[in-house]
């Protein structure tokens, strides 16, 4: 079993938390639930792109080589928030390494 943290200060979230004080395990991000039900996501290889800086876009990168993307996808996959993916696919745009199209990104042809 697992919870969602909640505010203190809300009665909405003390079932939650209290889950969590009997022991509950935390659900920060998506990957703690991939990685309760037992879904490894490959970690990037350690020849990524030197034109790749963060961990964010180590991340959006592996997820787009699996195939083309939604930005919600994207959000879920990495569980950083909304803007950072946006911030990051921006830049892997930029750098050449992915393109966009609509609300889908994908690895870059070139």
């Amino acid at each position: 079993m697992a919870a969602v943290p909640g505010s203190v200060l809300s009665a909405a979230s003390a079932g939650s938390n209290s889950l969590l004080v009997d022991g509950c395990v935390p659900v920060r991000h998506a990957q703690d639930i991939l990685d309760l039900i037992g879904h490894a996501v490959p970690a990037p290889t350690a020849a990524a792109d030197p034109m790749v800086e963060g961990s964010l876009e180590r991340r959006i990168l592996v997820q787009l080589r699996v195939g083309e993307q939604h930005l919600d996808q994207l959000v879920v996959e990495t569980g950083f928030p909304p803007t950072a993916v946006v911030q990051s696919v921006a830049v892997l745009i930029d750098r050449g390494l992915a393109r966009r199209v609509g609300n889908r990104v994908s690895v870059s042809d070139s």
